[in-house]
């Protein structure tokens, strides 16, 4: 597969970066010799940069992943609050694009507006939050790359807001916002970014620009459409969204919980 062979001969060379609210929390990761635990909990945009983030992260790390397209936080609330209570993780990582699909999203049985859609969202990793936080285990709400106009608006404004509110309580909770690795000027959606120095013409790259996004404008396969339940097939070429999305939560994983 491009995605996984690709990623791994370009480990030495330059990821994108993304910023991150809060401090850096110890984590037993820190112990000699013991790679630090990640649980990451994601929709179909982890599930197509596992590979590279897997790779970036390196045998220093523990990724244990649960991932389906099309979910929401009230799908998984129940492991991750049992991840964190038995102490299995070092630090929890939620990726949930803003999907609105599965049933737990419609209590009333009927379609939420944008704004109920985003006030779900708010209150169910908001009870996450309430719920993990005594454990002490750090959580990271990590951003959704940006959305077409004509598409749901993303929760990375309730992300954001919750690790604000969570940071004036001194709760180990943050902000990750990978999805600035395949934005545009000024924080856009962006069909195509600038190539990076790996990234040959064999690999997509076009007059100095290579795509970062799908069909779809969702997801990040080239030329491939995403399903109407917010799943993807696999992707048969190389994938630059991608590998900027992992590559951009690898190396916050890497700098605020390196391993000991």
């Amino acid at each position: 597969m491009w995605l996984a062979a690709v990623c791994l001969l370009a480990l030495g060379l330059a990821s994108c970066s993304a910023s991150s609210a809060g401090g850096a929390i110890q984590t037993r990761g820190g112990e000699p010799g013991r790679p630090v635990v990640v649980r990451l909990f994601g929709d179909s945009l982890t599930w197509e940069s596992q590979a590279v983030l897997e790779a970036r992260l390196g045998a220093g790390f523990d990724l244990r992943v649960t991932t389906f397209g099309g979910i929401a936080p009230c799908d998984l609330a129940d492991e991750i609050i049992a991840t964190a209570e038995a102490d299995e993780a070092d630090v929890l990582l939620l990726q949930m694009s803003g999907n609105a699909v599965s049933p737990c999203m419609h209590p009333s049985n009927r379609p939420l507006s944008d704004t109920e859609r985003l006030d779900k969202y708010r209150a169910d990793v908001l009870s996450i939050i309430e719920e993990t936080s005594s454990t002490g285990i750090p959580l990271v709400l990590v951003g959704t790359p940006p959305m077409p106009p004509q598409r749901n608006q993303s929760p990375d404004a309730v992300y954001r807001e919750l690790a604000e509110l969570s940071a004036s309580r001194d709760r180990p909770v943050s902000y990750l916002d990978a999805g600035a690795a395949v934005a545009g000027p000024a924080g856009a959606w962006t069909a195509t970014l600038p190539c990076l120095p790996f990234e040959s013409d064999r690999m997509g790259c076009t007059g100095g620009q290579i795509a970062v996004r799908a069909a779809d404008q969702v997801h990040f396969c080239p030329g491939s459409l995403g399903e109407s339940n917010g799943t993807i097939v696999a992707c048969d070429r190389w994938s630059s969204g991608a590998w900027r999305y992992g590559a951009a939560i690898a190396a916050d994983l890497r700098d605020r919980y390196p391993p000991g």
